[in-house]
């Protein structure tokens, strides 16, 4: 379920929110990864899930594997603020899953923004 962005808060004052879900949740993952859901169609909240990958990563990517088609535009942020991420480390890593994710994407999240 998608929520309205402008129904409530948004933007950087989420951050502190989805901070403390990730501290204090995780021995109750299913409803701190559905409240960072929540918290991530307003902002993005990548470093809130890195605890959940490491402590329950079955079900975490289970459940991110879902959020993965959700049209949001914090979502696709944190995507690929993860991948920025890795790709320091790891470039050849993240080289390799583009080769093989990027055929299967969408037109539009590869689309550049129309000049102004």
């Amino acid at each position: 379920m998608l929520y309205d962005r402008d129904d409530g808060l948004s933007g950087w004052v989420v951050w502190p929110l989805s901070e403390y879900v990730a501290r204090h949740s995780l021995d109750s993952p299913k409803r701190a990864l559905t409240a960072l859901h929540a918290m991530t169609q307003r902002f993005s909240a990548e470093w809130a899930v890195r605890p959940f990958i490491e402590h329950h990563p079955e079900l975490t990517f289970k459940t991110l594997a879902r959020w993965t088609r959700d049209p949001s535009e914090y979502v696709r942020r944190s995507v690929a603020n993860h991948l920025n991420d890795i790709a320091k480390d790891h470039p050849g890593t993240i080289a390799d899953w583009l080769e093989r994710h990027l055929p299967e994407a969408p037109a539009r999240c590869c689309a550049t923004p129309a000049a102004h």
